[in-house]
């Protein structure tokens, strides 16, 4: 029932967060769409028409990805919202640009976290845990792959087409390099005065725990190696003994330090 409550109440999207979205979407549908306006010859309806249409892939992929975070979020205590990092998605923009559209590079934006408060109190406790903050955002690159092996669904079922396939293309390429320990680089500056950071989820989880965050990278890692080889339970079964077992390893062995 209290879950209800915060659910009806928090899980919403704030304007600068709706705006940020529709950014991070135009940005990842036009460097999807870069090398699809026309054949030979540039053809501006062609072009507008790919680009409508992976702009829509990649919202509705950002949007889910988002959810997620977001009820995660409400059912541990918090409240989560997503900002774009606008320096990645330029770099992004000028990879693609000097590729021409050859090289794709995503550096979406991160998720900011804070405590709703009567629910933290309800649950005694009064503070972000970075344990709660981390286990969040690892569902953003989990969902990211999870969308990718739908996707793929749809070739096995023959339905494959442009747009599918660079569906399967963004959400896999999201997953890979939404968990990389990449900063917002320029926050590292304190003269720009940046209030809230758009970290990539995997530099969040690393900052907390080396251990969990091997884990994290391998079993995204390893899901993303078999999307083409197997289903998705299977994919996450191998995925969680490799991870884990890699995990304690390097866990052991840090403790002998």
């Amino acid at each position: 029932m209290r879950f209800m409550y915060y659910l009806k109440n928090h899980l919403t999207f704030e304007k600068k967060e709706i705006r940020d979205i529709l950014i991070t979407a135009v940005c990842l549908g036009f460097i999807l769409s870069f090398k699809h306006w026309g054949g030979a010859y540039f053809d501006i309806v062609v072009g507008l028409k790919n680009f409508v249409g992976m702009f829509l892939v990649a919202l509705f992929s950002i949007l889910i990805a988002i959810f997620v975070q977001k009820l995660i979020s409400i059912k541990t205590g918090y409240k989560a919202k997503y900002k774009a990092w606008l320096l990645g998605l330029l770099i992004g923009l000028y990879i693609c640009f000097i590729s021409d559209g050859d090289w794709y590079l995503f550096l979406p934006g991160g998720i900011i976290i804070s405590s709703i408060e009567l629910h933290r109190i309800a649950k005694h406790r009064k503070m972000l845990r970075l344990r709660d903050k981390a286990f969040i955002l690892f569902f953003g690159p989990f969902t990211f792959i999870v969308l990718a092996y739908l996707f793929r669904a749809f070739f096995i079922s023959g339905a494959s087409n442009l747009l599918v396939e660079r569906a399967v293309i963004l959400n896999m390429a999201l997953a890979v390099y939404t968990i990389l320990p990449i900063p917002q680089i320029e926050a590292l500056f304190p003269r720009l005065h940046f209030k809230e950071t758009a970290n990539l989820n995997g530099f969040e989880i690393f900052y907390w725990s080396k251990t969990v965050y091997v884990f994290s990278f391998l079993f995204i890692i390893v899901m993303t190696s078999m999307l083409f080889w197997t289903n998705i339970i299977s994919a996450m079964f191998v995925a969680g003994v490799l991870a884990i077992v890699m995990a304690l390893i390097y866990f052991y062995f840090r403790r002998l330090k």
